[in-house]
């Protein structure tokens, strides 16, 4: 934000107000919001390990990454990615 206001000529913090009243969110919750949104994805479509989505939705740490999933899905990651998995297969079962 501090290089868009540069080049737009807006204050930072005004900046900072506009983006929160339009997300809802600061900046970084925004970030960490999507970031967990893409891992949540990965753990759901991929065999990829948790420390590879950790390092691919670029957290400073597997374990760092297993601290903020768990304080924001209520689970770890290994346990969400069984939980979905479950729920896949029990909602193909009944597709048929």
């Amino acid at each position: 934000l501090k290089e868009i206001a540069g080049m737009t000529g807006y204050s930072y913090d005004w900046l900072r107000h506009l983006f929160k009243s339009y997300t809802g969110q600061s900046l970084s919750q925004y970030i960490l919001s999507r970031k967990l949104q893409r891992a949540a994805l990965l753990l759901r479509t991929t065999k990829k390990t948790v420390e590879e989505i950790a390092e691919e939705c670029r957290f400073s740490s597997a374990s760092r990454f297993i601290d903020y999933f768990k304080r924001e899905k209520g689970m770890t990651p290994a346990r969400f990615r069984k939980t979905a998995n479950e729920k896949d297969n029990v909602q193909w079962s009944f597709d048929v």
